[in-house]
């Protein structure tokens, strides 16, 4: 994220660390985050150009149990159909989580100002912004995303492995 201008009032960054909180989460209630492992969840995105389209769990562990995705875009994410079986227990997850990471207590919060950058691995930190008075100055933000799958495909592709 590069802020290129910010003369607002208000419209700090925040950064949450949701490997944190989903281990909190696997503590406090498993079930829940094994629903969050298991269920495959619809994500879309779109434009006049291009469209993509996956189904994914909102979290992804590797063999060994570890945290390796949290997948958390609300934007993006399109409901589960109200047939699936673990419709309720998915949604009573997300609720759960949804609170956790909106939680002040979870959150570092700072301002951008004109000519900084923030760099982060998106699969494990979720940012987010507070309000602005779009009325007090000019604010621009430019969001370049960097996509692991695309890393690990090339490396596919090439013959050499990822850790």
């Amino acid at each position: 994220l590069h802020m290129l201008a910010n003369e607002v009032c208000g419209g700090d960054s925040f950064i949450v660390d949701g490997w944190q909180v989903l281990e909190e989460l696997r503590h406090d209630d498993p079930p829940a985050f094994d629903v969050l492992r298991r269920v495959l969840v619809p994500f879309r995105e779109h434009s006049a150009n291009a469209e993509s389209w996956t189904r994914a769990p909102l979290v992804r562990t590797d063999n060994r149990g570890n945290i390796t995705t949290i997948r958390f875009s609300n934007q993006l994410m399109l409901p589960l159909q109200p047939t699936d079986p673990d419709v309720e227990a998915f949604y009573l997850a997300y609720h759960r989580l949804a609170r956790a990471l909106a939680n002040p207590d979870n959150q570092t919060s700072f301002r951008l100002d004109a000519g900084q950058m923030l760099i982060l691995h998106s699969h494990r930190v979720l940012h987010g912004r507070h309000a602005y008075d779009g009325e007090a100055g000019a604010r621009h933000l430019q969001d370049t995303y960097f996509e692991f799958d695309d890393v690990t495909s090339e490396a596919a592709r090439l013959g050499e492995e990822i850790p």
